[in-house]
């Protein structure tokens, strides 16, 4: 017996059509997009090793600035690359304390600044009309723009440094979430990032003590504003 393949030939033209047109029902293709952000970090900096048994350190966070522009490149409605220029404050302040220390505890403050380069896969479960719920994940590379040190202690005079060199560009992880909501042809934006250094710092902490190796992490949360191209 013959067999019908006009069914079969229907599945395959319907198939077809979706493929090349995104579906009937499917929304506009999203632009690219070029915008700025500015907002605030947090942040702080950490050590993969265990602490020596005469060395102790307590963290505190520092606040700072971010600031820059990014370009949004859409892989379809679902997926994007984001590429940025980020400047970034960074640092923080340790309180130290030195096992048979006769001065007590010491505090440092590494005030850092960065300029960041970001590049983020973006993947966007809601991505409606005006609308869009996303998220990041990706890495960056981070360049040392200025930094100082600050050196204070009860019977030490204080005293400030600049930390001119880290040992190179910084690198690490980045991720975060945001929404995107479009007024009148504009995409403004509320996004949470969090970033963690791969990289060991090797900073001073004070005169004739000992280094420590430091990594920066933080978070930050931005405010954009984008335009498609």
């Amino acid at each position: 017996m013959r067999r019908n393949t006009l069914p079969v030939t229907a599945v395959l033209v319907v198939a077809i059509l979706l493929a090349t047109s995104g579906g009937l029902n499917a929304s506009p293709k999203p632009p690219v997009k070029f915008g700025l952000h500015v907002g605030a970090s947090l942040s702080s900096q950490w050590s993969p090793a265990e602490e020596i048994s005469d060395f102790g350190r307590v963290t505190e966070f520092e606040s700072g600035l971010c600031l820059g522009p990014f370009v949004t490149i859409p892989l379809g409605n679902w997926f994007a690359l984001q590429g940025e220029l980020l400047f970034v404050e960074r640092g923080a302040k340790h309180i130290i304390t030195i096992a048979d220390f006769p001065y007590g505890d010491i505090s440092v403050v590494y005030s850092l600044d960065y300029i960041d380069i970001p590049v983020l896969f973006t993947f966007i479960p809601i991505h409606g009309e005006h609308l869009r719920v996303y998220s990041h994940i990706g890495g960056h590379v981070s360049v040392l723009t200025a930094g100082t040190y600050a050196f204070s202690n009860e019977f030490i005079p204080d005293f400030s440094e600049t930390l001119s060199d880290l040992g190179g560009a910084d690198f690490g992880f980045t991720t975060g979430a945001g929404v995107e909501v479009q007024v009148e042809g504009l995409m403004l934006q509320l996004e949470y990032r969090y970033t963690m250094g791969f990289k060991d710092l090797t900073f001073p902490t004070g005169p004739e003590f000992p280094e420590i190796e430091l990594r920066n992490m933080g978070h930050m949360i931005l405010l954009g504003i984008a335009f498609p191209l």
